[in-house]
């Protein structure tokens, strides 16, 4: 689609390719012969990100520009959890605890939301050292890229 600025992208539980539509605000899937569906976020501007799947078997994905935490169901039902003003989350991954973790860029936090919405922030050490990616380790934490201060960060054991 044109405008759609495709960013995320990941394999989805049901086969198809599931990916997000950075300045379209819209989530798409697309089958392996080239079938796509598109569907609409109820922000406007939200600017969707990263994408995984979750242990719930839905998708979910960051609204960088809507500072919220997306959900969409294999039949395209979308919840959105809100994170405070200025958060713009980037990535995320499904940790081992059941959980979605993310990094927020401008917040400079990483986050874990329960797929019920409970949310946890933790602040980094460094302000402004701007985490875009995140994913969990071999050795029980998470990684995530600093692209601000040029470094990799850890959390957890």
């Amino acid at each position: 689609n044109a405008a759609s600025g495709p960013a995320g992208i990941t394999e989805g539980p049901d086969g198809a390719l599931w990916f997000t539509e950075n300045t379209g605000d819209r989530v798409g899937r697309i089958t392996t012969f080239g079938a796509i569906a598109e569907f609409a976020l109820p922000t406007s501007g939200s600017g969707p990100a990263g994408i995984v799947v979750g242990p719930d078997r839905a998708l979910w994905f960051t609204e960088n520009l809507g500072n919220r935490i997306g959900r969409i169901s294999l039949r395209g039902v979308i919840t959105e959890f809100a994170l405070p003003p200025y958060s713009a989350p980037a990535g995320i991954t499904a940790g081992p605890d059941g959980a979605l973790w993310f990094v927020t860029y401008t917040g400079n936090k990483v986050g874990r939301i329960t797929t019920a919405g409970a949310l946890t922030l933790y602040p980094l050490p460094y302000l402004g050292s701007g985490p875009g990616a995140i994913v969990f380790g071999p050795d029980g934490a998470f990684w995530f890229t600093e692209q601000a201060a040029d470094k990799i960060g850890r959390l957890g054991k």
